[in-house]
Order: C-alpha cells, then structure tokens, then sequence
C-alpha cells in the first residue's frame, strides 16, 4: 500500500479514533477522543457505537462515566499495528 493511500486512510474519522483507542494502554472517555481529534461528539459516539456492534471493544462504566478500549484478537491487532507502521 502505498504511503499517501495509508495516510488517507488513517486520517479519515473512523481511523482517527480506532487509532486513538488502539494507542491507548488504558480505557478513555468520548469526550477524551472528541478533543484529541477535534471531532464532534455525536461522530464519535457514532464510530464507538460501530465498534461496539463488530465486537471490538470494551465498554466500563465507572462512576458515571463509560470508558472505551479496544478488544483485538491477535491477528487484528497486527494488521492494525502494520497499517499505522506505514502512516508514519
């Protein structure tokens, strides 16, 4: 793949979080992804909700809060690790 075909792709919304959310050694808040990515909360909480339905992450609630992580089989999370290798 080419680099400015990977850069596309990492920089559209959905990638931007999924991105966020994979870099991340513990769970973090909507509102934590809305600053970081300059994204509206709805757009987020609508990329969360997608993620959720595949079966990839991880929802905690704490306190009155939901935090989100990602829950990656193997094989998954070296395709991902590949994809934002050629981002850089």
């Amino acid at each position: 793949m080419s680099h400015h075909l990977s850069e596309y792709l990492c920089e559209m919304p959905f990638m931007r979080v999924l991105r966020g959310l994979y870099s991340e050694r513990n769970p973090v808040h909507l509102r934590e992804l809305v600053r970081r990515y300059d994204l509206s909360p709805g757009g987020v909480a609508d990329i969360l909700r997608r993620l959720e339905e595949l079966g990839l992450l991880v929802v905690q609630n704490y306190k009155n809060r939901k935090l989100y992580s990602l829950k990656l089989r193997e094989e998954e999370r070296q395709a991902l690790s590949a994809l934002f290798k050629l981002y850089e």
